[in-house]
């Protein structure tokens, strides 16, 4: 009677620990994901998706969860990335058919510890620069680690939430550090209740909240630009130029914006344009510079160190 009273309470206990359990990869998890490369480079356009995870797929002994894209709230309709997820001892691996498992996230470590993320091709080193805790829309507490590359010549860092990610990259963080696109995490839901956003700024409606990306004729107003240095620390300078009779059907407005979104420069462009821009008041990390004409064409992504 004593062992089975005791049986009772440990699977009680278990039972109890998995349904507090902050996991990674939880089929009631969505992710609202800024896309900011889409369309031919180095422009390109700007959409809001949602990643959540259903279907398993059992491989080599451990069962995964398949990663799938949708524009529709209803989620009814989606498609599957080509990405499996597991999670083990708050650890997130990542398996795409055909190469073998790698590891994303370990939610385990600390200030001061350091993580290789391997793709085969590429290896990214990573450290824990610091730790604290952010408090969710329904007063729970999550760990929160504050990611750098492993570099002396380092600038940018990274915000990892435990159960829900990175700030940058949250689906695949191998490319936190080196892709361009800057893809962010925009919100984060668990079934229809929004319990994070990255920044209250941050856009959580699925879609294009900014327009469609300019066509091939619009873009070809352009003749140049430029911004440099980059990275840069207390000013950057922009040399832009446009066609001739640019300003027959459009009017062009050079954007700079953070990482989230929040709009920090804006200036109307001549034909010729040549100026500074001071940014001493500005933090260090990433900011993308933007040409609205009706519409937004994103760049590539600048750096303040």
């Amino acid at each position: 009677m004593i062992r089975y009273i005791t049986l009772v309470f440990v699977l009680l206990h278990v039972n109890i620990h998995c349904s507090n359990a902050q996991l990674w990869a939880n089929p009631e998890n969505r992710w609202h994901v800024n896309i900011n490369c889409l369309g031919p480079q180095p422009f390109g356009g700007f959409e809001v998706r949602a990643y959540f995870l259903k279907d398993t797929l059992k491989q080599n002994g451990e069962v995964y969860l398949q990663m799938h894209e949708t524009l529709d709230t209803t989620f009814q309709t989606s498609t599957p990335t080509g990405t499996y997820y597991r999670e083990e001892d708050n650890k997130v691996y990542l398996l795409a058919l055909g190469q073998p498992e790698r590891l994303i996230y370990d939610f385990n470590l600390t200030t001061g510890d350091t993580l290789t993320i391997d793709v085969g091709f590429f290896q990214l080193l990573i450290k824990v620069v610091s730790m604290d805790s952010v408090i969710l829309r329904d007063g729970t507490k999550r760990k929160r680690l504050t990611i750098q590359q492993d570099s002396p010549f380092a600038y940018e860092t990274a915000f990892w939430v435990e159960g829900i990610g990175s700030n940058f990259a949250p689906l695949d963080t191998w490319s936190m550090f080196v892709s361009d696109c800057g893809n962010s995490l925009s919100c984060f839901y668990q079934k229809d209740s929004l319990l994070y956003k990255f920044d209250e700024n941050s856009i959580c409606n699925l879609g294009r909240p900014i327009g469609d990306p300019v066509n091939v004729q619009e873009i070809s107003a352009l003749a140049s630009i430029k911004v440099f240095p980059n990275p840069f620390s207390d000013d950057l300078y922009v040399d832009v130029e446009l066609m001739t009779g640019f300003s027959s059907n459009h009017n062009y407005t050079l954007i700079i914006s953070d990482a989230q979104g929040r709009q920090l420069y804006q200036h109307k462009l001549n034909q010729i344009n040549n100026f500074r821009i001071n940014t001493t008041h500005w933090q260090r990390g990433v900011y993308f510079v933007a040409i609205w004409s009706g519409n937004r064409i994103l760049s590539r992504k600048l750096l303040k160190k």
